[in-house]
């Protein structure tokens, strides 16, 4: 070997070693020089460097074309460095700019565009840090990463892992000796397609199986709202029991088939209903609606407050156009089931109404209007009408019974008052109490 010094050749070493004897003693240029030094082998050879007489790193020679594995023949090596090893019959030199080997044993993972980057190679497996050339002005910026066996769950597949670790003393996960997985990406066994999975995936045991895994917590997207407002898109994102994500039209969403499900077919005019037996969404029949309050006491419980809108005079309102001979607006209807009937059960009442509160109440008020077209004497009104049947079985049967009380003056109460010029009902009015005023007023 030759070392040049000051511009002229050195004298050659003795293959043995120069004896080192003196803390000053170097192999190099002094201060007066004027040029770079050159370590250089002529012609063709490698140069090495060991210590402890063990070979430590080794700089390629010319080596313009030579073959990588069986896969890829002719390939230009020349000034690789290698740190590492190189002990295998397989890597036994350098095949990238900077390769740092441990024992590595194959190379089946290594491409030819693996040139101006870091390999590192242990074992079976191999990874790459570097560029990847595109084209002639488009250069790709890569981590790459090999594996022999992905295919046998023994062995693989290798995982690219992103780890944060902190001083040992300290408390959490990155303080252990494996510290802190935030991240990691793995191939399918397939090698057609790989995941990405955010978490401590180590563990936990697990690994992704999606393109997008989140082991925990959920996304979020800063600027969603409002950049990404669409008030014209109907297509919407749901999850199954397993959190995999999927899509779907809104009008399929399931809370139109919950709360209120759209009864027939579909297109046909379908009925809107709620709260029976069978209902294939949420409700059954032991649920009541509730407008205006949590915990409704009927099937449909209406509440208003004044102080919520002074807009509306009570709690329902019916607007009913019959386009036929015959209409209800609201119509109360209880019964028993069948076989249920006994003799001590409660009293039913069809429709009950009560005011309090004002000067001025009403607890039912029923008023009929003659319809302006037809003969007159075809028109028939009724302003409330009862009918009451015992089929022979009751021994007080009732159309319309009503009780007044409480008036400052007992002539004032009346337990029913009829304004006009008569009455029609299927049996004579027949009340002993003093306070009832039948008849014509």
């Amino acid at each position: 070997m030759l070392l040049a010094m000051n511009g002229a050749l050195a004298q050659p070493w003795d293959q043995g070693g120069n004896n080192i004897i003196a803390s000053t003693d170097y192999l190099g240029c002094d201060g007066s020089s004027t040029i770079p030094l050159h370590l250089r082998t002529i012609p063709h050879l490698p140069i090495h460097f060991s210590t402890s007489d063990t070979l430590r790193m080794r700089i390629n020679p010319y080596l313009p074309s030579v073959d990588v594995g069986e896969e890829w023949p002719g390939q230009n090596l020349s000034g690789f460095v290698g740190i590492g090893d190189f002990s295998t019959t397989v890597v036994n030199r350098p095949v990238s700019l900077l390769h740092l080997d441990h024992k590595g044993g194959v190379l089946v993972g290594w491409r030819p565009w693996m040139r101006t980057g870091t390999l590192c190679t242990l074992g079976s497996d191999l990874m790459y840090v570097g560029t990847k050339q595109e084209a002639p002005d488009r250069v790709d910026a890569v981590i790459g990463w090999a594996d022999n066996l992905e295919d046998v769950s023994a062995f693989g597949p290798d995982a690219l892992r992103f780890i944060f670790t902190r001083a040992p003393y300290l408390t959490g996960t990155a303080a252990d000796t494996n510290g802190l997985e935030i991240a990691r990406m793995i191939p399918d066994t397939s090698g057609n397609e790989g995941f990405l999975g955010l978490g401590d995936y180590f563990n936990a045991g697990l690994q992704p199986d999606e393109r997008l895994d989140l082991l925990e917590r959920t996304i979020r997207l800063r600027r969603l709202v409002p950049d990404y407002q669409s008030d014209s898109l109907d297509m919407v994102v749901v999850t199954d029991s397993t959190g995999r994500l999927h899509w779907r039209p809104l009008n399929t969403m399931a809370f139109e088939n919950c709360a209120w499900t759209l009864q027939g077919p579909p297109g046909s005019n379908a009925h809107i209903s709620t709260a029976y037996q069978g209902n294939p969404g949420c409700p059954q029949e032991d649920k009541g609606v509730g407008i205006g309050m949590v915990d409704p006491k009927f099937k449909l419980h209406v509440m208003h407050d004044f102080a919520e809108s002074n807009n509306f005079l009570g709690g329902i309102l019916s607007d009913y156009f019959a386009q036929s001979t015959q209409g209800t607006a609201i119509r109360g209807t209880v019964q028993t089931p069948p076989m249920v009937e006994t003799l001590n059960i409660q009293p039913l009442t069809g429709v009950h109404g009560e005011a309090s509160g004002s000067r001025n109440s009403t607890g039912l008020l029923g008023t009929a209007f003659r319809a302006n077209w037809g003969p007159m004497n075809t028109a028939v009104l009724y302003g409330v009408r009862g009918e009451s049947n015992g089929h022979g079985l009751a021994s007080r049967s009732i159309g319309v019974y009503g009780r007044g009380s409480g008036a400052t003056f007992s002539a004032n109460n009346w337990g029913a008052y009829f304004e006009g010029r008569g009455f029609l009902g299927a049996a004579a009015w027949t009340y002993s109490d003093a306070n009832l005023k039948t008849g014509i007023e």
